[in-house]
């Protein structure tokens, strides 16, 4: 088992990852995935592998080697479902409550505009499963506006972690997400939505520090963040032109 994990990672990488996606494909599934942090035949056999990039949208070898992640999407009538794969040789989650500071720790993060076009819904999760969701919203002076008072009703989530060799950790999580939410959206073959799926992780490592480009004027070495679509920033990017479309399929 340990061995076909590895072998899935490699090949989602060399096969999808070493290019600029355009789009990302949510394929309809008749079967319901059991969100438990454990990945069914399902989202193998159905759905589309991504990987994430830096903040420019490529694959670099510190990421392949050590924080390879891939992503995959579905959706039904009832739910969109996202499911993240994480590469890592530590975990580091400090945070128990609902709605903690997550972002300073490590997370997997999925933003989807809302069809109001000025609010975003942000949903993080951490390696242990607890989950930070708020509203975002733009004002006059272009400034963030964010409300973690705000729950996503009906959210299932789940995330599990496993070590499958010496120093070397897959987080997995899984997550549904009732349209809902984002109504008057209806989803629906041929439908896009706007988002973005991102991951944020935290070096332990001083040799993988060494190997990461910080952002002028802070210790940012020691924080790696990967996305789906570039944030040409290496900070959280939640503006919307860090935003690309997420296209509903058969």
């Amino acid at each position: 088992m340990k061995n076909l994990v590895l072998l899935l990672l490699f090949y989602a990488a060399t096969v999808s990852g070493a290019r600029l996606f355009e789009e990302a494909e949510l394929r309809r599934t008749a079967v319901l995935p059991v969100i438990d942090g454990k990945l069914e035949s399902l989202w193998f056999d159905r759905a589309v592998p991504y990987n994430l990039g830096d903040h420019n949208g490529k694959l670099n070898n510190l990421i392949v080697e050590n924080y390879l992640t891939i992503v995959r999407l579905l959706w039904d009538e009832k739910y969109l479902y996202a499911a993240f794969v994480c590469s890592t040789d530590a975990v580091e989650t400090r945070f128990a409550k609902r709605d903690d500071p997550l972002y300073e720790s490590e997370i997997c993060e999925l933003m989807l505009a809302l069809p109001d076009g000025n609010r975003l819904l942000e949903l993080s999760i951490a390696p242990n499963g607890v989950i930070y969701d708020a509203l975002v919203r733009w004002n006059r002076d272009n400034r963030l506006e964010v409300a973690t008072s705000y729950d996503i009703s009906g959210l299932k989530s789940a995330a599990t972690i496993r070590q499958i060799a010496a120093g070397r950790l897959v987080w997995t999580v899984e997550l549904a997400i009732p349209w809902e939410v984002l109504a008057p959206f209806r989803p629906g073959n041929g439908k896009r939505l706007r988002g973005n799926l991102l991951r944020y992780e935290r070096l332990s490592a001083p040799e993988l520090r060494s190997r990461n480009i910080p952002a002028t004027g802070t210790d940012g070495a020691a924080y790696l963040p990967l996305s789906l679509f570039p944030t040409q920033v290496r900070g959280w990017a939640a503006a919307p032109s860090s935003l690309g479309p997420l296209r509903l399929t058969e």
